[in-house]
């Protein structure tokens, strides 16, 4: 969970590690920026020691913990490591280290110690060219690791500016009003130029209403599908074999959370690819009824719902609900006297879990809910409506008379609500129509939106 700027963990900074980290940051800016690029190094985590006194930086992302080689404990361990682009790490050995860090007691960590010096990984990047061998001083494209190194730096340039949502190179300012914009447009472009950092005026797009980022077209009310895109899945033609098909469903499931039931309606077409291969050349057999949910399945993304932008400010709730065969739910809040979704969900249930009691099924909706939509609820208070109302007495009952499985749901539960609630089936209509996965013909999508619109509960 500690971690230098590498992908190892709790990296000691010596003086040697503070310069070459800083050299590495300063390579990618303009020697005039170069003394503001330090700026950048009080923005990271560090714990310090208080009975040696030296420093570590965090890092949660991290799967090992990595202690810097020196000459004194160079003795080459029989293991192997590995950085996140494949490149090997020489390990030598463990290191075990109990840390006071101010906190009620020490804490004792188990360190690799291995070669990290960044300096001798310069020759990883060498390339031939007609005038002889050169090596990159900068972050070059092509690395596995660039992008995620590259968007750690981003969000480091950028860091307390609430206002901005960057993307590797992509970066989108929100404004409320045409004078808050300049405002931000300003303090952005005095960010990047301090960081050294240059924009392409001709890829930039300035004071716009609405834009295309990621994807996605983001709107004052919420975003929705690139109509482009959109349109490019509705001419999709029927796929002829199970590789093809593995494609349209991947292409048509980067919007999923825009998709009420996706689940229902991709439940046939998902049969086909039982039991096939990678790159599967066998033809389809297409059946009237597949041909239908072919179909619908793009009808449906083309009649995506407008999703809301959480708002940490605004009521949140979660609605679930299961059936025999899925569960499903709507993340919403509560905007402009109504509750707005902000993201879908549905699952297939699996033949074990098909054989649940109905307690347990509509327990389990909520647990996979609340762990699929967790980075929106982490630190909100919201409330769970569920219409099967034994649940809503689930936090208080002992937890040693429920099964195993029901305690450790509902002790995942516990950590973000125990705040359930009993709602009607039929006010339930959203999270109750993600989850039915039959009678396909007799739900009408337009009838659902309606009702959504109009419910106020």
């Amino acid at each position: 969970m500690f971690s230098e700027e590498t992908s190892t963990s709790l990296q000691l900074e010596s003086k040697t590690a503070r310069k070459s980290g800083l050299k590495s940051a300063v390579s990618s800016a303009t020697n005039s920026a170069a003394e503001n690029v330090k700026e950048c190094r009080k923005f990271r985590l560090f714990a310090r020691d208080r009975r040696s006194n030296l420093r570590f930086l965090v890092d949660s992302g991290a799967d090992v913990s990595i202690f810097p080689a020196t000459s004194q404990n160079k003795k080459k361990a029989e293991y192997q490591l590995y950085a996140a682009n494949g490149t090997e790490i020489s390990p030598y050995g463990i290191k075990m280290l109990n840390l006071d860090l101010g906190l009620c007691r020490d804490f004792q960590f188990s360190f690799i110690i291995a070669d990290v010096t960044k300096e001798e990984h310069k020759c990883k990047t060498t390339i031939l060219t007609p005038f002889g061998l050169y090596e990159f001083n900068v972050m070059s494209f092509g690395l596995k690791n660039a992008p995620a190194t590259f968007q750690r730096f981003i969000h480091e340039v950028l860091r307390g500016l609430d206002f901005v949502f960057p993307y590797l190179d992509d970066i989108l300012i929100a404004s409320k009003s045409n004078q808050e914009h300049e405002i931000h447009l300003n303090l952005v472009l005095e960010r990047l130029n301090t960081f050294g950092l240059r924009i392409n005026i001709s890829k930039s797009v300035f004071t716009v209403e609405e834009i295309e980022f990621l994807a996605y077209l983001i709107t004052p009310q919420g975003s929705r599908p690139l109509p482009d895109k959109v349109q490019a899945i509705i001419n999709y033609k029927r796929p002829e074999n199970i590789q093809n098909l593995r494609t349209f469903l991947g292409i048509l499931n980067f919007y999923r959370r825009y998709l009420k039931d996706a689940a229902k309606n991709q439940a046939l077409l998902h049969e086909y690819l039982k039991g096939s291969k990678t790159k599967d050349k066998r033809k389809i057999q297409w059946t009237d009824e597949a041909e239908k949910q072919f179909e619908k399945c793009k009808n449906d993304l083309a009649n995506a719902t407008l999703l809301s932008f959480p708002n940490s400010e605004l009521p949140l709730s979660l609605f679930t609900d299961a059936s025999d065969t899925a569960i499903g739910a709507v993340l919403q809040q509560y905007e402009n006297s109504t509750w707005q979704p902000i993201a879908f969900y549905s699952k297939k249930l699996n033949d074990t879990q098909q054989n649940y009691s109905t307690y347990d099924r509509e327990l389990l909706g909520i647990y996979l809910s609340v762990k699929h939509f967790k980075r929106y609820l982490e630190g909100r208070a919201f409330t769970i409506y569920t219409d099967h109302k034994p649940l809503i007495f689930a936090f208080h009952q002992k937890l040693d008379k429920a099964a195993a499985r029901q305690a450790r749901q509902l002790n995942y539960i516990s950590q973000f609500s125990t705040d359930i609630k009993y709602i009607k089936g039929e006010n339930n209509i959203v999270a109750d129509t993600l989850s039915r996965l039959t009678e396909v013909s007799s739900i009408d999508c337009d009838q659902i939106a309606d009702a959504q619109t109009q419910d106020k509960n």
